[in-house]
């Protein structure tokens, strides 16, 4: 619309978004006699017929006890009642930890196949706006300026903070933009044409896990609080039938930019050609931090509850088992950090 007559215009422009997209997760989680230790009922299909097995039926998936191993011999024996942790070896915050996995929704699911199945919403909300403005001075000249923010969040609750599956992050967008540009003919055969430009970004990503301090709060777990200063829950790695937790990539990332640009242009029309001369300057500066992840991660494989160490036998061994009895695989931790990048 006009705000003064053939002389100053506006525009306007209003967009509100939300979406909702089912996030559907299936996952091998432990059961709860598994939860106490009692892996008696625990079954694999065999894979391999040299392990005495017939290939393709359920077998028993044995465990054995890795804090009384002989080193000498690199075996470890049967547990005091075999397939079943005796409750004085359960590391408590091992116990802690199997418990944050949701319980099984499907009872009777087969051997490796998912005992956990649940569809949660992702969720999209935002809106963006742009407001325009065009003057002309006179018959030679014009000029226009824009305005334009957008906000976005977006998020999957947390189930079991897995990238693999999605869900577990929460991230926030916003962004900032303004275009100055002017437009001058002196001459009816000549346009010159200046253009200012800013863009600013920022888009943090968070996790939504549970916190250290709400799942280890006993004296002896305080050495977990304490990991680089933060309250973040590491990486819980598992493999094989098992599904780990709090892997979700790229979460307490610290994400903003900004592009600077300027530009001049003559278009000179001469005859049947047209010429145009001109440049264009562009000054980004990228802001980059994420810590990979910043509390650690911890492995726990079957072969830290095999038979023979180093045998890698797939019907022995269990990655629940391990993290129950606290004997994990070597951990690790790491920072990626990238600042300031000015590229022109």
């Amino acid at each position: 619309g006009p705000i003064k007559k053939e002389k100053t215009f506006f525009f306007v422009d209003f967009e509100k978004l939300r979406i909702q997209d089912p996030v559907e997760i299936n996952a091998f989680v432990p059961t709860k006699a598994e939860r106490g230790g009692d892996f008696r009922n625990t079954f694999v299909l065999c894979t391999d017929a040299g392990q005495g097995c017939t290939v393709g039926q359920p077998v028993q998936q044995r465990i054995f006890n890795p804090l009384a191993q002989d080193l000498s011999s690199g075996t470890r024996p049967d547990f005091a009642v075999p397939n079943l942790i005796d409750s004085n070896l359960i590391d408590p915050i091992g116990q802690k930890i199997i418990n944050l996995y949701p319980l099984p929704t499907i009872d009777d699911a087969a051997p490796g196949t998912p005992n956990f199945h649940q569809v949660v919403l992702s969720r999209t909300d935002g809106w963006q706006f742009d407001v325009k403005v065009d003057h002309h001075f006179n018959d030679k000249n014009h000029l226009s300026a824009r305005y334009s923010q957008l906000h976005n969040t977006n998020g999957v609750p947390t189930v079991l903070g897995n990238g693999d599956v999605g869900d577990g992050f929460d991230s926030v967008t916003d962004v900032h933009n303004a275009v100055l540009e002017d437009n001058w003919s002196p001459t009816g055969n000549l346009v010159w044409t200046n253009r200012f430009a800013i863009d600013r970004a920022v888009a943090p990503v968070t996790e939504n896990y549970p916190k250290l301090d709400t799942v280890f709060n006993a004296p002896g777990d305080a050495i977990l609080s304490q990991v680089n200063g933060l309250t973040r829950m590491p990486v819980i790695q598992v493999d094989n039938n098992a599904t780990s937790i709090y892997s979700q990539c790229c979460t307490d990332t610290g994400f903003a930019h900004t592009l600077d640009s300027y530009s001049s242009s003559l278009s000179w029309v001469r005859g049947r050609h047209i010429l145009k001369f001109g440049g264009e300057q562009r000054i980004f500066f990228n802001n980059f931090f994420q810590p990979n992840p910043p509390t650690g991660l911890f492995h726990f494989t079957q072969a830290e509850t095999e038979q023979v160490i180093g045998d890698l036998n797939p019907i022995q061994g269990n990655s629940f088992a391990s993290l129950l009895l606290g004997y994990g695989d070597p951990g690790t931790s790491s920072l990626s950090v990238f600042k300031s990048v000015a590229n022109k």
